[in-house]
C-alpha cells in the first residue's frame, strides 16, 4: 500500500477495518467523511495526503487520536470529535485550496468543540487559513508547538491541566476569550502580525480567560493589542521580553501577582490600560518601555487607576543583583513614554517609583498606601541593609551568589555619592518624571522622594502622610535630596515629619518653590548640605501652617537644650528662622506665632521674643507704619518683649543722677528746726542715706513724710545745677522734676510689660 493512490472509499474501508498501517503512505482522492461514526479502534494515520476535504465531526474514537505527517489539500474538519485517549497532530499541513482561506472566512482546520479524555498535542502544524479549537475540552494538558495560521481561535477552550503554546505564528490573530486552564498558561515567542499586512493590526485576545495557577507570557510579539480584560490567574502573572504595538489591556484583571520580569531583553508595549486591577500581592513593571501614544506624546499611556495590590513596584533590588550575579550588569529600568495613571490606587504597602523615567505626570491622586511611597535614592536604599541581604534563594549555592552581588552593590553604591554622574548601571538611578501628582494621596507610613527628579510640578494639595515625607536625607554615602523643576505645592496638606532641603528648589524660577499654606506639619526639618550650610527654599510659601516641632540646620533636641553650644552658633536660634521666614515673601503672621510659640514651648524665650520682634518690624515695614513712634517702642521695649530695657534705662537715669547730682553736696540743703520752724540750709551736708533717698524720690517719687532731717535738692532762686564743677544754669529742683516726669513716662510700661511676661513664664 506505500506509496499507493487511494480513493475514498477504499481510505473508509481500511479506517473501519482497522487495517491502516503506521509507516505506510499513500495519496487520498475524494471527500473523506467519517461524520457521526464511532468506531472501535484507535485511528492512526501517519504519511497521508488528502486531495479532497477530510470531515471526522461527531466521530468517536475509543483510543487515541494520532494524525501524523499529513497534508490536506482542501480542509480537516474535526468538530465534535469526542476522543477516549489522547490526540496528537503532528507535522500537518492545511492547504484550504478552492475555498477562501483569510481569517474572515470559515476555518480549514476546525476542531470546535473537540473532547479529548486524555492529553492535546498539536505540533509543526501550518494552516494556510483560520485554525479553529474554540470550546474544545481536554482533561489533560494541552501543549502546542510550531504553529502557523492565518488565525487562531481558542474561545473556551477548556483544558484541566497545563496549556502550553510556543512558536506559535497566527498572522491575523488570536483569541482565547473565556478560556479555562486548570494549571499553568505558557505562551511563548508568538508573532501575531506582519510587515506587510497594513489593513489592520492583528490582536491577541484572552478576555475573560480564567487560569488557575500562573500564567507566563514570554517572547511575544503582536503588532495589536494584547487583551486580558477580566482574565483571572490565581498564582501570578509573569511577562517577560514581549513587544506589543498597541494597547495591553489589563482591565478587571485578577491575579495573586502581575510581573513585567527582568530579563536580558527589555518589553516593548505602545500602552497599558490596567482599570480596576486587583492584585493580592504586588504588580512589578520591570525592563520595560511603554509609549509613546502616536496621538500625544503626553497621553496617559499607562493606566493603573484604582488598581488593588500589596506593592506596585519598578525597581527590585533582588533582580539588580541577580543580574550581577549572571552578567555583572543590569538594565532593568522602567521608561513610560507619556503619562501614568495610578489615581485611587488602593496600595495595602508601597509604591516604588525608583528608577522610573516618565515623559509625562506620574499621577497618584486620592490613592490609599499603606506602608510607603518610595523614589529611592543611592543614600536611602544603602540605609536598608536588612533589605539589601533578604533576597530568598532557589539553591544555597545561588543564595550565596546573591547575597556576594548584594554586597558588591553595596561596596557600589558606598562609591558614588548619590546626584553624581555616572553611577553604576546598576545602582537606582533618580526617578525622572514630568510631574508627580498626590493630591488627596493618604499615606500611612512614610514618602522618601530623596531620589526624584521633576521637570515641572509636585502637586500635593491634601496629601496626608502619617510618617515622614522625605525631599533631603543626609548620611554617610552624601546628602541626597528631591529636585523640583517647578513647585511643590503641599497646600493644606497632614504630614508627620517633613524634611527638605533648599537644595531641592534651586532651579525653581516660579512665583514660589515651596508652598506649604495652611499644613499641619509635626516636624518641619530643613536639611544642611554637607559642608553644614544650610539653604533654605525660596521662595516659600508658609500661610497659616502649623508646625509642632521645627528643626533647621539639623537642630536635634538635645542640641538646642545644650548648655554647651554657645546661643549665637545653636540650631534652630532666631537667626536661622528669620532666615527661613523671611523667603515667605507675604508675612504669615500666624506662621510667626506659631514658630514663637514652638520656640516657648521648647525653652527659647530668648529667640522667641527676638522672632516676635522681627515679625512686627517685617509687617509694619510691609504696611508703611514703621513711624518714630514704633521705632521708639522697638528700641525701649522690643514691641513688649524687652521690658528690662527701660528697667536699665531707669537704673542708668538713678545712677546718672546720683554720681552727677546728688552725691555732690552744693546740689542739696539740709532741713533744720530754728526757733521751731524748719529751715532749708545748705551749709549742713546730707548724710549718705538722705542722698539716696532724695535719688530715689527722682526717679521713684517716695513721699517723705515729717522726717527731722530731711534733705532735698536746692529750690532757691539763686541756687545753679552744679558736677564736675561745672555750672548748669538750672536749680537741682528743676532737674529732679525732669527727672520725675521721666520716671513716671519709664515706670508704667516697664511695670505692665515686666507683670505680663511674669505671668506669662
Amino acid at each position: 500500500m506505500s506509496n499507493r493512490t487511494l480513493s475514498a472509499a477504499e481510505f473508509l474501508r481500511l479506517v473501519l477495518a482497522d487495517e491502516v498501517r503506521i509507516g505506510e503512505t499513500c495519496r487520498v482522492v475524494g471527500e473523506i467523511s467519517l461524520r457521526g461514526q464511532t468506531l472501535e479502534h484507535p485511528l492512526i494515520l501517519h504519511g497521508f495526503q488528502f486531495e479532497g476535504p477530510v470531515d471526522l465531526s461527531d466521530t468517536s474514537v475509543p483510543g487515541e487520536l494520532d494524525i501524523s505527517d499529513c497534508w490536506f489539500a482542501r480542509t480537516l474538519t474535526m468538530t465534535q470529535v469526542r476522543v477516549d485517549g489522547s490526540v496528537r497532530l503532528r507535522r500537518v499541513t492545511v492547504m484550504g485550496l478552492g475555498g477562501p482561506v483569510d481569517m474572515g472566512g470559515p476555518p480549514i482546520f476546525d476542531a470546535e468543540g473537540l473532547s479529548v479524555s486524555g492529553n492535546l498535542l498539536i505540533e509543526q502544524v501550518k494552516s494556510a487559513g483560520s485554525l479553529d479549537i474554540r470550546d474544545a475540552r481536554v482533561t489533560g494538558y494541552a501543549m502546542l508547538r510550531d504553529v502557523e495560521a492565518s488565525y487562531l481561535t481558542a474561545t473556551g477552550f477548556d483544558v484541566a491541566a497545563d496549556l502550553s503554546a510556543r512558536d506559535i505564528r497566527p498572522k491575523g490573530g488570536a483569541t482565547l476569550d473565556g478560556a479555562r486552564i486548570g494549571g499553568d498558561l505558557l505562551l511563548e515567542d508568538w508573532a501575531i502580525g506582519s510587515a506587510g499586512r497594513p489593513p489592520q493590526p492583528a490582536d491577541l485576545r484572552a478576555n475573560g480567560i480564567s487560569v488557575t495557577r500562573h500564567g507566563n507570557l514570554t517572547g511575544l510579539s503582536i503588532d495589536g493589542s494584547l487583551a486580558l480584560s477580566s482574565a483571572s490567574f490565581e498564582r501570578g502573572l509573569w511577562l517577560c521580553a514581549m513587544r506589543v504595538g498597541g494597547a495591553f489591556q489589563l482591565a478587571n484583571c485578577k491575579a495573586a501577582t502581575i510581573e513585567f520580569r527582568a530579563d536580558q531583553q527589555r518589553s516593548r508595549i505602545g500602552r497599558i490600560e490596567g482599570y480596576g486591577i486587583k492584585v493580592d500581592l504586588g504588580f512589578r513593571l520591570l525592563n520595560i518601555d511603554v509609549g509613546p501614544d502616536p496621538a500625544a506624546s503626553d497621553k496617559v499611556v499607562v493606566e493603573l487607576q484604582g488598581i488593588e495590590a500589596d506593592y506596585v513596584a519598578c525597581y527590585s533590588l533582588t533582580a539588580a543583583a541577580a543580574g550581577i550575579a549572571r552578567d555583572g550588569g543590569f538594565d532593568g529600568w522602567t521608561t513610560v513614554d507619556g503619562g501614568m495613571n495610578l489615581s485611587g490606587a488602593r496600595v495595602r504597602e508601597r509604591i516604588d517609583l525608583t528608577g522610573l523615567r516618565c515623559t509625562g505626570a506620574v499621577e497618584l491622586r486620592d490613592a490609599r498606601i499603606g506602608t510607603c511611597l518610595r523614589a529611592w535614592s543611592a543614600q536611602t536604599l544603602l540605609k536598608d541593609q536588612e533589605t539589601l541581604l533578604s533576597a530568598p534563594g532557589s539553591e544555597p549555592g545561588d543564595r550565596s551568589a546573591l547575597v556576594s552581588a548584594l554586597d558588591d552593590l553595596q561596596d557600589r553604591l558606598r562609591a558614588v555619592p548619590a546626584g553624581e554622574d555616572g553611577q553604576p548601571p546598576i545602582a537606582p538611578r533618580p526617578a525622572h518624571l514630568m510631574r508627580l501628582d498626590l493630591e488627596r494621596a493618604h499615606i500611612d507610613g512614610e514618602a522618601d522622594l530623596t531620589g526624584l527628579v521633576l521637570d515641572g510640578d509636585l502637586a500635593a494639595e491634601g496629601l496626608e502622610v502619617g510618617g515622614a515625607l522625605l525631599l533631603a536625607a543626609g548620611g554617610s554615602a552624601g546628602d541626597a535630596w528631591a529636585r523640583i523643576g517647578r513647585q511643590a505645592r503641599l497646600i493644606d496638606s497632614r504630614v508627620g515629619r517633613l524634611a527638605v532641603s533648599g537644595l531641592s528648589f534651586q532651579g525653581a524660577g516660579w512665583s514660589s518653590a515651596l508652598i506649604l499654606n495652611g499644613s499641619t506639619i509635626g516636624t518641619l526639618q530643613i536639611h544642611p548640605t554637607t559642608e553644614g550650610q544650610c539653604i533654605y527654599p525660596n521662595p516659600l510659601g508658609l500661610e497659616n501652617i502649623r508646625v509642632s516641632h521645627w528643626r533647621l540646620d539639623g537642630d536635634t533636641a538635645d542640641e538646642a537644650r545644650s548648655a554647651r553650644v554657645p546661643r549665637s552658633r545653636r540650631a534652630g536660634s532666631a537667626e536661622t528662622f528669620e532666615r527661613l521666614l523671611m523667603n515667605d515673601r507675604r508675612i504669615s503672621v500666624p506662621t510667626y506665632h506659631g514658630v514663637i510659640q514652638t520656640l516657648r514651648d521648647n525653652g527659647r524665650d530668648r529667640d522667641a521674643r527676638r522672632l516676635y520682634r522681627h515679625m512686627r518690624r517685617r509687617a509694619l515695614k510691609a504696611e508703611g507704619g514703621y513711624n518714630a513712634f514704633y521705632r521708639l517702642y522697638d528700641l525701649l521695649l522690643g514691641f513688649g518683649t524687652a521690658p528690662l530695657r527701660v528697667g536699665l534705662l531707669i537704673l542708668g537715669v538713678t545712677l546718672l543722677s546720683a554720681l552727677l547730682v546728688t552725691t555732690h553736696d552744693p546740689n542739696l540743703e539740709h532741713r533744720v528746726q530754728v526757733k521751731g520752724q524748719p529751715q532749708w540750709v545748705s551749709a549742713q551736708p546730707c548724710s549718705p542715706v538722705q542722698k539716696a533717698v532724695v535719688t530715689l524720690r527722682m526717679i521713684a517719687p517716695i513721699p517723705s513724710g515729717d522726717v527731722k532731717g530731711d534733705c532735698r535738692l536746692q529750690d532757691s532762686g539763686e541756687a545753679e545745677l552744679r558736677f564736675s564743677n561745672r555750672t548748669i544754669t538750672t536749680t537741682p529742683a528743676e532737674f529732679g522734676e525732669l527727672v520725675k516726669i521721666l520716671g513716671f513716662l519709664l515706670w508704667p510700661p516697664f511695670l505692665a510689660f515686666l507683670l505680663r511676661r511674669a505671668f506669662r513664664d
